[in-house]
C-alpha cells in the first residue's frame, strides 16, 4: 500500500449522487479495447465517444452529426463555439491541416453538427477529441477508447479528475505486439481501417509504459490481458482516502504486466 497525493480540489462541487464518471478503455492497438466495453453496464458507460462511429455516420450522412445523440444539450452557438475553439486549440488538428475548419462548420437547432468534407479517420478522431471536451465542460459521463501512445489523454484523465470527475481506467494489453498486429490485419479484412506495422509496435510499447501513470490519475483502474482467446482480469487497483491498494484476480500474472513500474511500485 503507497500514499498518494490528494486531487485537486474541483472547479465546482457536485452532490456525490451526481457526481460525473469518465471511463477510458486504453491499450495499444488490436489489444480488444471493444471486447472490454461491451462488457461495461450501459449506464456506467454514458455517452460513448467513438471515432470509427463518428467516421461512419458522417459518410453515410454526408457530413451532419447529431450532438444531442452524443448527450451534448448546450445551446447551439454556444456549442459551435466551443467546438471551434477545442479545433483551434489543436495541434493535431494543426499537423493535419484541419484548421480549415474553422469558420465552416454549422450547429442548428436540433444540435446536429454540419461539417465539410472529405470525411475521414482524421477528421473522426480530430471531432472526437473536440466532442469529449465539450462533454467534459458540460460534466457529462462518458467513456471513450484510445491507444494511449501519447500522454495527451493522461493530461485528459487529470483534467477531468480536477473537474470532480471520478475517473475510471480499463487497460489491456497482450504479451506480444505480434498477437495486436494479426489482430489488426484481421480487422482490415473485416473492413476495419488499417494500421501500419511500424506503428502497432511502436505504440504497443508507448501505451504500456503510459499505463502506469494513467493508472496514477485514475480512481480506479481495471488491468486485463488478452493474449489468449478470452480476456482475462490481471489486478484492480484502487485509491481509498488517499491511498492505494492492488489486488490480485488471477494468480498468473503475465510478463508484460510483471514488467511495468505499476506491479513493481506494489511487488
Amino acid at each position: 500500500m503507497t500514499d498518494r497525493k490528494p486531487a485537486a480540489k474541483p472547479l465546482a462541487k457536485r452532490a456525490a449522487s451526481a457526481q460525473p464518471r469518465l471511463r477510458v478503455l486504453a491499450g495499444p492497438n488490436g489489444s480488444g479495447k471493444s471486447t472490454i466495453q461491451r462488457e461495461l453496464k450501459p449506464e456506467w458507460i454514458g455517452v460513448f465517444v467513438n471515432a470509427d462511429e463518428i467516421e461512419s455516420e458522417l459518410k453515410t450522412s454526408g457530413g451532419k452529426l447529431s450532438l444531442a445523440n452524443l448527450g451534448i444539450t448546450d445551446k447551439p452557438a454556444a456549442v459551435l463555439g466551443r467546438l471551434e475553439l477545442h479545433i483551434k486549440n489543436s495541434k493535431f488538428a494543426q499537423k493535419l491541416g484541419l484548421h480549415s475548419l474553422l469558420g465552416r462548420m454549422a450547429v442548428d437547432r436540433l444540435l446536429v453538427l454540419d461539417v465539410p468534407g472529405p470525411y475521414n479517420s482524421y477528421l473522426a478522431s480530430v471531432l472526437a477529441d473536440a466532442i469529449r471536451r465539450e462533454l467534459l465542460q458540460e460534466g457529462k459521463t462518458f467513456t471513450f477508447e484510445t491507444v494511449m501512445s501519447s500522454r495527451d489523454k493522461v493530461d485528459f484523465m487529470r483534467e477531468a479528475r480536477d473537474r470532480g470527475y471520478r475517473v475510471y481506467l480499463y487497460f489491456v494489453a497482450t504479451d506480444d505486439p505480434d498477437i495486436n498486429l494479426d489482430r489488426v490485419q484481421r480487422r482490415v479484412l473485416q473492413g476495419g481501417h488499417p494500421v501500419p506495422e511500424d506503428k502497432v509496435r511502436k505504440r504497443y510499447r508507448e501505451s504500456i509504459d503510459l499505463m502506469t501513470e494513467a493508472s496514477s490519475v485514475a480512481h480506479r483502474s481495471y488491468i486485463f490481458d488478452n493474449s489468449g482467446s478470452k480476456h482475462k482480469l490481471l489486478v484492480e487497483v484502487k485509491e481509498l482516502a488517499n491511498e492505494v491498494s492492488i489486488t490480485l484476480h488471477t494468480s498468473r500474472l503475465n510478463p508484460w504486466f510483471v514488467e511495468t513500474e505499476l506491479w513493481r511500485s506494489f511487488a
